[in-house]
């Protein structure tokens, strides 16, 4: 949200979400201009974050910590993969509330326990509950491609037989082939 000459709304992509066919400005925001968020149906981890854990789940430990004692404890679902959509002022308010947790979180180079995931569910879930963004949907499937090439070809033609507006292509493969 600090990028010279980056819009009030714009759209987040992490490295392995891709577009597939065209979308329109109603795909990220409501007629009224409120962000929409897509989640996915996995419930998202609680708890005490632990040293051992990845850091995409122990941020989301923290995420719920920190949304617990600001909206009292609910289910909350990891984010769906998808482009995300933003706004500027969302951030920069969420930042002037826990100046802290975004120093803290942008001195790590990578991923640590103590981290939030702050553009990966926590501003989505701060502004949902303060009524500026709202609940959409986005079909964006996630394609786990591993050391399986028939495997592999498949779900990549099931990408052009479904036809999503967006996909996630995770590698999940951890020796080289």
């Amino acid at each position: 949200h600090k990028i010279p000459s980056l819009s009030e709304r714009f759209i987040y992509f992490n490295d392995d979400v891709f577009l597939n066919k065209q979308v329109k400005e109603r795909h990220f925001f409501s007629k009224r201009g409120k962000v929409k968020i897509y989640l996915s149906r996995t419930p998202a981890k609680r708890g005490a974050y632990s040293p051992k854990d990845i850091g995409f789940f122990a941020g989301w430990k923290n995420n719920n910590y920190f949304l617990d004692s600001l909206f009292g404890q609910k289910r909350r679902f990891y984010l769906a993969h998808a482009p995300f959509a933003l706004k500027k002022s969302h951030l920069r308010q969420l930042e002037a509330l826990m100046p802290e947790i975004f120093r803290k979180n942008s001195s790590h180079r990578f991923r640590s326990p103590e981290d939030f995931a702050l553009l990966n569910g926590l501003i989505q879930y701060f502004t949902l509950y303060e009524g500026q963004a709202r609940k959409g949907q986005f079909r964006s499937p996630m394609i786990s491609i591993g050391v399986d090439v028939k495997r592999n070809r498949s779900l990549l033609n099931s990408l052009k037989k479904t036809r999503p507006h967006a996909f996630c292509l995770q590698d999940i493969a951890n020796v080289d082939n």
